[in-house]
């Protein structure tokens, strides 16, 4: 779902869509201390750990889906929930590079 969330952010811009911030998306899961991000279909599925998919505003550190795809116990959560919040900053940065570059490259090509 982050994927999708992540490309249609990008379909968005690409077809001039004004958004007042990207929506950037990441699944973070894992039990304990080391929570993972940017989780694999496998690492998904597994059933192995928690995990939860947050999609943000990162400017502004809105919320704007945060999904618990299976038991936590309640003390990983906030650890997870962190974890996330910080990759869809991450996120929203390499969002933000393919959109100058891609613009950067589109402009060279019309002479700009």
């Amino acid at each position: 779902m982050s994927a999708c969330i992540n490309a249609s952010t990008l379909a968005l811009i690409d077809a001039g869509v004004p958004l007042r911030d990207y929506v950037a998306s990441v699944t973070c899961g894992g039990q304990g201390e080391n929570p993972l991000v940017d989780l694999n279909y496998s690492e998904e599925v597994g059933g192995q750990a928690a995990h939860v998919t947050v999609a943000l505003l990162p400017r502004t550190d809105e919320t704007v889906l945060m999904e618990l795809s299976s038991r936590v116990h309640l003390a990983h959560l906030d650890k997870l929930v962190e974890a996330a919040l910080t990759g869809c900053k991450e996120v929203r940065k390499i969002l933000d590079e393919a959109v100058h570059s891609h613009l950067a490259k589109t402009a060279t090509q019309l002479g700009w």
